[in-house]
């Protein structure tokens, strides 16, 4: 199946029936009681937008974007009127705080008497997202601090607030790793994102954010636990140490999403009831999940 990057009409989609669907077994015994097992983590949004469809024009737009999405096989964006705005509020990156890393999940969150639901958010629109780190705005670009979106993935991506090379390092059951200078002024708490090792086990090391045991200038103590492991540096500037947001810092967004989805239905049946007037029984839409969620 392929996304077609392209959305369903909004005059067809608004005034839609638009709503989450989740997923769970029951099983109810013979006294009455039931068991109840939550299967989908999050949500998935369907819709009906046959209610909408009544002209020729409108029946010619969507049979266009049915065959266009070949029934079920592609999917689509589709804007929800119910439910497409976000503010810094709800809007949040991941957890809604740094975790020493450069990538974060738009999310929005619902709450209800002191308890919440996070939806990732995999469709912004562009230029409608606008991030904030500790309530001040953060730009888009290339300098440090700075950040892009992906707008297929809602995936949020931060330029390092500083870097330095590694110039030495000891593995061990804590790892030490010595960079040319502290970037950002780490301290025993925070975070050291490490990339660009190479060797059998260098994932212990690399695109990962490590806790920070202690500080000595630009030599760093980590509870990375790297005893026996094969990880070498390949010299230059290869190897490198990173700052990130920090568990201290907030991050949160505001802006407007879209939905992907895809028709749920092989067959597009629709009635003549009246000179220019058409009926349909349903043309439903369901929300497409990625792997994993």
């Amino acid at each position: 199946m392929a996304f077609l990057d392209v959305r369903f009409p909004d005059r067809i989609a608004y005034g839609a029936q638009f709503g989450p669907l989740f997923k769970t077994d029951l099983v109810v015994v013979n006294s009455g009681h039931e068991s109840r097992n939550r299967v989908w983590q999050y949500a998935r949004i369907s819709a009906d937008v046959s209610q909408n469809v009544k002209t020729p024009e409108d029946f010619a737009v969507v049979q266009a974007f049915f065959n266009l999405a070949a029934g079920r096989a592609n999917a689509f964006r589709v804007k929800d009127w119910t439910d497409y705005r976000v503010d810094a509020s709800a809007g949040r990156l991941g957890t809604g705080v740094g975790d020493g890393g450069p990538g974060y999940q738009l999310v929005k969150r619902y709450t209800t008497a002191g308890q919440h639901y996070d939806r990732p958010i995999t469709r912004p629109l562009s230029g409608q997202v606008a991030v904030t780190r500790n309530g001040s705005p953060v730009s888009f670009g290339a300098s440090p601090g700075n950040i892009a979106v992906n707008l297929s993935t809602g995936i949020v991506t931060f330029v390092p607030d500083a870097s330095a090379a590694v110039t030495g390092f000891t593995l061990g059951a804590t790892t030490s790793v010595n960079l040319l200078t502290n970037p950002g002024t780490l301290i025993a708490g925070q975070r050291l994102w490490l990339e660009g090792f190479s060797g059998a086990s260098a994932g212990l090391l690399n695109n990962r954010s490590h806790v920070i045991n202690s500080v000595a200038g630009a030599g760093f103590v980590l509870a990375t636990n790297t005893a026996g492991a094969t990880i070498t540096n390949p010299g230059g500037v290869s190897a490198t140490g990173r700052k990130f947001a920090q568990s201290t810092d907030t991050l949160a967004w505001s802006g407007q999403f879209d939905v992907p989805m895809r028709f749920d239905t092989d067959q597009l049946v629709g009635q003549i009831i009246a000179p220019n007037l058409y009926s349909w029984s349903s043309i439903p839409l369901v929300e497409v999940r990625d792997e994993g969620n």
